[in-house]
């Protein structure tokens, strides 16, 4: 796979950019490729990783959220709602919304700026609060109470 130049120019300042902050750093460019840079370790010297997926990944994404039988964003449940039914913290109601709609945990993470070891932390708990044991009985639970 050939990563265009626009990407690879852009790769070394958000390498710096979540070397310094000590966060994850999410862009998406305007022809559809999503680049994720995150602190893996941060000892002395930190390091980071980045991930980029291309355009027709998140194409295929897209395409397998909107199939028959799956919740789609439309579906997406009030913020609000999941806070005060549940008892989710508003951190936690923001990744069960997205799980509703199928994220994967690095998906998530990516979404909302946050590290995967964060968004895998949050599913956990919002499993344990919905009283259910896989993350695929998510949309189901949280369209049912709903």
């Amino acid at each position: 796979m050939t990563i265009p130049a626009e990407i690879e120019t852009m790769l070394p300042e958000m390498v710096e950019l979540a070397r310094v902050r000590r966060r994850p750093i999410a862009r998406r460019t305007p022809d559809g490729w999503l680049l994720n840079a995150w602190v893996i370790r941060s000892n002395s010297t930190p390091v980071v990783a980045v991930m980029v997926q291309p355009n027709e990944r998140l194409q295929s994404e897209t395409e397998r959220r909107a199939e028959p039988g799956r919740v789609g964003p439309a579906v997406a449940t009030d913020l609000k709602r999941l806070r005060e039914e549940f008892g989710l913290t508003r951190a936690e109601a923001r990744v069960a919304r997205l799980l509703q709609m199928r994220y994967t945990n690095r998906e998530v993470a990516a979404a909302l700026s946050i590290s995967p070891h964060t968004a895998r932390h949050h599913t956990g708990k919002i499993l344990l609060k919905l009283g259910i044991a896989r993350r695929s009985e998510v949309p189901a639970r949280l369209t049912e109470a709903g």
